[in-house]
């Protein structure tokens, strides 16, 4: 017997706590037979005697966590779009994954959630008000906007590569200004932007 094949079905017993409040059904169909059991399509077996069962599709059981196994962990979303309700949409992470489908857009606490963020003062390229927990992209590279240092800003998780950064000021302007930053390591404000460039470098790219 192979000890590290994936058990059949699991108890309730036998699982965290993080699952049993799972409704999703693992991707097996039921149906209610003559006597009002609920039993699985796939095998005619009651529900009850194989409660936890692993993901129809994929085989693997939901991590501690109580997280699917296929996006566990995901990573930071890098690029995405929503379908506009006339073909499938993507989010795209930055561990590689990518979701696909016909999917609904919706931000947890609805617009009252939206009004209690802090906006920072700042629009990005298009327009779109920059709020405080917004992922945003500042030459290719993501990060977070951010209270901190007294001013809003964008934080990253890597150091900050400032040649970089004051490389793009002729680009972006057009003239051989002097750069003017604090160069902190993983923060750039949004007054630093504005001074150096304008804010129309900075991309909203999700909440």
């Amino acid at each position: 017997m192979d000890t590290n094949q994936t058990p059949e079905f699991k108890t309730y017993e036998e699982v965290p706590e993080s699952w049993l409040d799972r409704c999703s059904g693992d991707g097996y169909e039921r149906y209610i037979d003559d006597n009002g059991d609920r039993r699985y399509k796939d095998n005619d077996v009651p529900v009850g005697d194989m409660p936890f069962r692993p993901c129809a599709r994929c085989g693997h059981y939901p991590n501690e966590d109580g997280d699917d196994h296929c996006i566990q962990g995901l990573g930071k979303v890098v690029n995405a779009c929503c379908g506009h309700g006339n073909k499938d949409g993507y989010v795209m992470f930055d561990d590689g994954r990518v979701l696909r489908g016909r999917f609904k857009v919706e931000r947890i606490g609805g617009e009252e959630r939206a009004r209690e963020l802090p906006w920072t003062g700042v629009l990005d390229a298009s327009g779109n008000r920059i709020r405080v927990g917004d992922r945003v992209k500042l030459f290719g590279i993501v990060g977070e906007a951010v209270f901190e240092c007294g001013a809003y800003g964008i934080a990253f998780e890597d150091v900050i590569d400032w040649d970089a950064i004051t490389g793009k000021i002729k680009e972006h302007t057009g003239c051989d200004n002097r750069p003017d930053f604090c160069f902190n390591d993983n923060f750039i404000s949004f007054w630093e932007l504005l001074w150096n460039f304008s804010c129309d470098v900075v991309e909203r790219i999700a909440p």
